[in-house]
């Protein structure tokens, strides 16, 4: 299916996206952080970036966030750990 670049964001701002706890103890996760372009309002106008990051909890769930690392850190952090946690990070700042 095909969908056009404007309805994608209306369709996403719709949708209440709750966040996940993990049933499972985490025994892996993985982070990833990168730039986002965003269009500006006035036509011709150069595009703004922004930082995201995400986080990928093996298998269990995937999260996003939007320039609000400190949720992402809180999620995290309200998980429950195995004995042994393995981290993968990207080498970006702040990863």
């Amino acid at each position: 299916m095909i969908v056009s670049g404007k309805t994608q964001p209306r369709l996403v701002h719709r949708n209440n996206f709750e966040l996940t706890d993990c049933q499972l103890p985490l025994k892996e996760i993985s982070v990833d952080g990168g730039k986002v372009r965003l269009r500006t309002e006035t036509k011709g106008e150069s595009c703004i970036g922004r930082d995201c990051k995400a986080v990928c909890v093996h298998p269990q769930s995937r999260m996003a966030w939007f320039q609000k690392n400190e949720e992402l850190v809180s999620w995290v952090n309200q998980q429950t750990f195995d004995s042994i946690l393995n981290c993968l990070g990207d080498g970006h700042p702040g990863v």
